[in-house]
Parts: C-alpha cells; structure tokens; sequence
C-alpha cells in the first residue's frame, strides 16, 4: 500500500510539473518576460529557460 501512495505522489507531481510547462510556454508564445513568468509560476528564471529551450529542441526535431 504505501508503494502505491508512493507512486500516487509521484504521479501527481509529475501532473504538476506538466501543468507548469504547458503555463509556462503558453505565457512565453503570448511574448511576456521570463521574469513575469517566473513571478507568476515561482520557478526559477533559469527553471523557466530550460523548459523554454527545451520545448525549442523537441519542435526543431519534429520539423525536420
């Protein structure tokens, strides 16, 4: 039972940190400042960078 809560807890912040990505591209493509974001979503600047990079990796090997 507790390996279950375990991965129920880890389940849900993988959830989270999915929502945090999805909020943070949907405020970078609306063309507000990393530093508004990072007000808005209190993740680090350098948080917000990587998954601002990140997402520009994985849409430039999809288009190719």
């Amino acid at each position: 039972a507790e390996e279950r809560d375990d991965a129920k807890k880890e389940g849900f912040e993988q959830g989270i940190q999915k929502t945090k990505r999805e909020i943070v591209l949907k405020m970078y493509n609306d063309n507000l400042p990393i530093e508004t974001i990072s007000n808005y979503t209190n993740l680090s600047l350098e948080e917000i960078k990587n998954i601002i990079n990140t997402h520009k990796d994985i849409s430039n090997e999809t288009k190719n």
